[in-house]
């Protein structure tokens, strides 16, 4: 957790999110920035997209700074793939806001790493079963972690590392490139491993279009679809212990308390 000067304001925090036409979206997302503001207690969460929704980043900085907030504003992308938004949209992003709001340090932080959504994995099938937390005989389920997708070279090896973490307990685990057929090819893929419960896991921030998709593709295959991850308190959870880890621009450093665990 990063050192801070005593009794000064902890660096607010703009949760980046990609945006949708669908209002669900960004219902989701300011829901997931509420929740991980109640875990870093006394940081100012807030939330921007990259299109569809308002506000940008651009503007999200521009509000904090003519509320007198203090610099840096650190900035950490809901992206899961590192595909063209992560690698192109989120540096443009940043370099606007930081053109526009020239006196406020726009920090970007690496996005979390999509292995720590594991327990809100696990989590989602334990609500959708109606099983108790930690009651899970996860070597009988059979679970598709169905993707936004990527085309982009290496962009779902994030997803790969999150399949290994959830199978570490004997569940059968597959990753879907996609919401569309690739969820075909994975329930095929977690069906030839065993049988049992099969359980397909939007793995999202939020709700939207493309976990509608999936849904009505897993309970094609009798796979029941369980949350989006985002909505589970153990994504809130991971997103604020990931910040607390970042250290703090040396600039401007600033006291913060540790998350105070799901709920």
């Amino acid at each position: 957790m990063p050192e801070t000067a005593r009794g000064a304001d902890p660096p607010p925090l703009v949760l980046l999110a990609h945006g949708s036409p669908d209002p669900r979206h960004a219902e989701g997302v300011e829901r997931l920035a509420r929740q991980v503001g109640s875990q870093l207690r006394g940081v100012r969460v807030s939330v921007a997209y990259l299109q569809h929704n308002r506000p940008t980043l651009a503007e999200a900085v521009a509000q904090l700074g003519a509320a007198g907030g203090p610099s840096p504003v650190r900035v950490l992308p809901l992206l899961l793939t590192a595909g063209g938004h992560l690698a192109d949209d989120v540096p443009t992003a940043v370099a606007g806001a930081q053109a526009a709001v020239p006196g406020i340090v726009v920090e970007p932080l690496a996005p979390m790493p999509a292995e720590r959504l594991a327990p809100a994995v696990l989590a989602a099938v334990g609500r959708a079963s109606g099983t108790a937390p930690g009651a899970l005989d996860e070597a009988t389920l059979r679970i598709v972690l169905v993707t936004a997708g990527s085309e982009r070279g290496g962009a779902m090896a994030p997803f790969d590392a999150l399949a290994t973490a959830v199978a570490a307990g004997g569940a059968a685990v597959s990753v879907a490139n996609g919401p569309r057929s690739d969820v075909d090819r994975a329930v095929a893929e977690v069906s030839r491993a065993k049988g049992g419960d099969g359980f397909a896991v939007p793995v999202m921030y939020a709700q939207g279009k493309l976990p509608d998709i999936a849904v009505d593709r897993a309970a094609s295959h009798g796979f029941v679809a369980t949350d989006v991850v985002g909505a589970l308190a153990s994504c809130a959870y991971a997103l604020a212990s990931w910040v607390e880890e970042q250290p703090i621009n040396p600039s401007r450093k600033a006291s913060g308390a540790a998350p105070a665990g799901p709920s």
